[in-house]
């Protein structure tokens, strides 16, 4: 023992032992977790299991340490595992770079000498964006995925972004039209994707200066748009008080106008165009859409293709997508303003070739040979954003060419070549007469130009044409000069001018047509323009355009207009200028008319310009009526008086001659001779149309029935004359004429021809056999009618009513009576219609016999006409079945 007291003897015990390793397991061993994105950490769990009663430890690592690839956490790394203990460790995966992941994760079991472990694999990848672009009506595409996905649902691959496709904003876009076109980034991925969006070359000035000492803004804070079309490109004005437009075209007008405004402080760069996004930067969210919305604006003509670089920023790694931009613009921005006397659009009823249809034009005016050069003045406005450079080049418009050519042939040293040249004489190469000032210039951006066209004075009487070329190109200048944005002076009259396409897409022609006219001395006498072209020569104008006068016979060759005629038949003429030019020339009668004295007309029917003397009116003098002189400045007239004073023999010729000549017109000619400075002179025919009369039955035949020969019956007729000359009639019978069935040639058996007719005048009696009717008369049914008694015409009007009276206590009982009260107490004043005149005719046969009878009732100075009148005798009182013709 421990103190030596006692000696122990030794033992000894036999042991035996049996060491054991933990049995475990570990599931599963091969994690595929398929197509994860880096920095989105992606969640699975390993189970542990013990099979055995020993109680182990675990622990979960890397061999070799951390990895570069990618970050793996557990939420229970090491830990103590019973027996017939399971462990289930949740992970965490996070991809740090793009590539295939393929590693080992070691799990160390205490007590055994080979540890567990599971095999991770993974695709690990970046932001992926896809651009799509968007239709007009075509929605936005929905997110594939919610953004708290950290991996494409449905254990299924998402899907591969399209190629990129160029965004076209259209190919030959009018000038000024603003486009826009809708895209969308999508992310196909589960990582917020950071980006902004510039272009390349045509972009917005970051700040917008403000013209004049405004402050500066940018342009996001300066504008807003509304959503229209992408063709329709209006903003919606604000209307209020003077500003409102009640029209559709004032409201285009002024939505144009301020969208042309608008659109300089996108184009401030002086580029020509530029695109526009309302937002360029932002952060995609894992799987979502981003919609975008790309403008153009344009305000000068070219090819504005360009990139839209799309900037990924993906921590400290920047990638750079590209999207084509095409878009290209016709048109030319310099446009001739319409705010210029004598400026128009060429019609298609225009004398001149078809190509000069729809193209501006400058009428010069109308001058006379050797008048004063005439000037107009016109502006160039410059609705671009670059400096525009114009050349003039004016040639002269010819219709036909005539003449030789001068040809000529040239041959180079090696004989191998011949060059021929030809070359027009001057109908096609003479000088025009126009001339422009200056010729060449330079228009600012937004600027205006004037100039000046001069037609000079030329001996050639006629129309010059000329077409005005101006050869346009701009100059590329990124720091324009831009006047202030609010001046709109230039733009109440400006047009949209497409231009000429020149050698080059920078290069334009506009063409503007000048026109001038040398014409002859033309004065207006009624409704003809009469115009005298021949020089030291008479120019006889047709008498189709004579200066007609009208008189009537019975009045010109009444005894109390025999001794002074010129008193009965008289004209005033106005003489207008219808030109821009003062005319000077002298009046001169021949034949047999004279000039009235009159006093001085003003100028009827225009407004007259006042001259540079400040003489206003025409002056003409000389008040006999050998001649006077007249002085009319553009578009004035004035008047004179011509008097007819024919012969006295004129009288006893128309009386003569009025039984062969019936029906005729008689007319006296004279001339009138206008004498101008220049040397022309003009002869204007003057006829005198002497009216007769004309006068109307109001049936050819008047049929009475059958009358017994102890009565009579009665009929009226009525005599009208539609001419506002007086017929003094007379009535006669005509023998052998009462003829009025026609017979017939053919003769059958039996044919019982009739008995002839007997013409007996003595059995139809004419009252009144001659007389006065005056005319115009009213119609045949307006004289018979009975209208009712207006009550609302006064008694004193000036134009009474005719009534039919009917009363026991007048004689006006019949038809006759009452036709014969109209036409009696008709034409009381000028203004009172005229009534026909009623005849009454009685029918008393003498035996029993068919009657028929032709009377002529002539006219003096004019008509006759025939009526015939029929009727049947009879001794049989039942057979008297008398007819009372009327008219109606």
């Amino acid at each position: 023992n421990e103190d030596n007291r006692f000696e122990l003897h030794s033992h000894y015990l036999n042991l035996r032992g049996e060491v054991q390793a933990p049995k475990t397991i570990m599931y599963p061993m091969k994690i595929n977790l398929g197509q994860v994105y880096v920095g989105q950490p992606v969640k699975f769990s390993v189970t542990i299991e013990n099979l055995c009663n020993l109680p182990t430890k675990y622990k979960l690592l890397r061999p070799g340490g951390e990895s570069s690839l990618y970050k793996i956490t557990f939420n229970d790394a090491k830990g103590n595992l019973d027996a017939k203990g399971k462990v289930v460790v949740e992970c965490q995966f996070t991809a740090l770079h793009t590539g295939f992941i393929d590693d080992v994760i070691s799990n160390k079991i205490f007590g055994t000498m080979t540890p567990l472990g599971f095999e991770v694999k993974a695709q690990a990848k970046g932001v992926l964006l896809e651009f799509m672009n968007l239709r007009d009506d075509e929605p936005t595409p929905q997110p594939l995925a919610k953004p708290t996905d950290t991996q494409f649902p449905g254990n299924k691959k998402p899907p591969e972004p399209r190629p990129i496709e160029p965004i076209v904003m259209g190919a030959m876009i009018p000038l000024y039209e603003r486009r826009w076109k809708r895209f969308v980034i999508r992310n196909l991925s589960a990582i917020p994707a950071r980006f902004s969006l510039q272009p390349k070359k045509f972009i917005v000035a970051e700040k917008v200066k403000k013209f004049g000492d405004r402050s500066v803004s940018s342009v996001q804070s300066s504008v807003t748009f509304h959503n229209v079309g992408s063709n329709d490109a209006i903003i919606v004005p604000h209307e209020d008080g003077a500003n409102i437009f009640n029209s559709e075209a004032g409201k285009k007008y002024i939505s144009a106008s301020e969208q042309r405004l608008e659109d300089r402080k996108f184009l401030y760069s002086g580029l020509g165009a530029s695109y526009y996004l309302e937002v360029s930067d932002g952060v995609i969210p894992p799987w979502g859409v981003h919609e975008l919305t790309l403008r153009a604006f344009n305000d000068i003509p070219g090819n504005y293709d360009d990139e839209l670089e799309c900037v990924l920023i993906e921590g400290e790694v920047s990638k750079i997508f590209v999207i084509p931009l095409k878009m290209e613009v016709l048109g030319c921005p310099i446009i001739i303003e319409k705010n210029t006397v004598g400026m128009t659009d060429v019609k298609k009823d225009h004398d001149g070739p078809a190509d000069m249809i729809g193209k501006q034009m400058i009428h010069m005016g109308h001058a006379c040979v050797n008048s004063t050069p005439l000037v107009r003045e016109f502006y160039l406005k410059n609705n671009g954003s670059k400096k525009g450079k114009v050349r003039w080049d004016v040639r002269s418009i010819a219709s036909k060419a005539n003449g030789p050519i001068k040809f000529s042939v040239s041959v180079d040293p090696t004989g191998r070549k011949v060059k021929a040249n030809i070359q027009f004489w001057e109908d096609l190469a003479k000088d025009s007469p126009f001339l422009v000032e200056p010729s060449k210039s330079i228009i600012k951006p937004y600027g205006r130009q004037k100039y000046t066209v001069t037609l000079s004075k030329t001996d050639v009487i006629g129309r010059e044409v000329a077409k005005l070329t101006a050869a346009v190109s701009f100059i590329d200048d990124t720091a324009p000069i831009v006047q202030a944005i609010d001046d709109t002076s230039s733009m109440m009259t400006e047009t949209i001018t497409t231009g000429r396409i020149g050698t080059s897409n920078n290069k334009f022609l506009l063409d503007l047509l000048l026109e001038g006219h040398f014409v002859h001395p033309t004065v207006t006498i009624g409704d003809f323009n009469l115009v005298a072209p021949l020089v030291d020569s008479i120019n006889f104008v047709p008498e189709s355009q004579a200066i007609i006068m009208e008189s009537q016979a019975p009045i010109l060759f009444s005894k109390e207009a025999a001794q002074k005629f010129s008193d009965v038949c008289i004209k005033p003429i106005t003489i207008l200028n219808p030109q821009e030019a003062p005319l000077m020339f002298t009046v001169a009668i021949e034949g047999p008319y004279c000039l009235k004295e009159t006093q001085q007309n003003q100028p009827v029917g225009k407004l007259r310009r006042v001259p540079e003397n400040g003489i206003a009116s025409s002056q003409h003098s000389s008040r006999n009526s050998m001649g006077k002189s007249f002085h009319l400045f553009p578009n004035e007239s004035d008047s004179l008086t011509i008097a007819f004073n024919p012969k006295r023999a004129l009288r006893e010729s128309m009386i003569a001659t009025m039984g062969q000549d019936a029906g005729q017109s008689f007319d006296q000619p004279g001339t009138m001779i206008l004498s101008y400075s220049t040397g022309q002179l003009l002869h204007v025919p003057i006829i005198t149309k002497i009216g007769t009369p004309f006068l109307i039955g109001s049936s050819p035949r008047v049929y009475f029935g059958v009358c017994h020969v102890t009565q009579q019956c009665e009929g009226i007729i009525m005599l009208s004359n539609p001419t506002n000359v007086q017929a003094s009639w007379s009535v006669s019978h005509i023998a052998g004429g009462g003829a009025w069935k026609k017979s017939t040639a053919i003769r059958v058996k039996g044919f019982d021809e009739k008995v002839p007719d007997l013409d007996d005048p003595t059995v139809f009696e004419i009252t009144p056999n001659n007389g006065i009717v005056r005319g115009p008369t009213v119609s045949v049914s307006a004289a018979v009618a009975a209208p009712p008694k207006d009550f609302n015409r006064r008694s004193d009007s000036i134009v009474p009513q005719r009534l039919v009276q009917s009363s026991w206590a007048t004689n006006t009982l019949s038809l006759k009576d009452s036709l014969d009260l109209r036409h009696q107490d008709s034409s009381s004043n000028e203004s009172d219609v005229c009534y026909p005149m009623p005849l009454t005719v009685k029918f008393s046969p003498k035996k029993n016999s068919s009657y028929s009878c032709r009377f002529r009732f002539s006219c003096e100075f004019g008509n006759t006409f025939d009526v015939v009148f029929q009727g049947e005798g009879t001794y049989e009182e039942h057979l008297h079945k008398p007819i009372s013709p009327v008219p109606k």
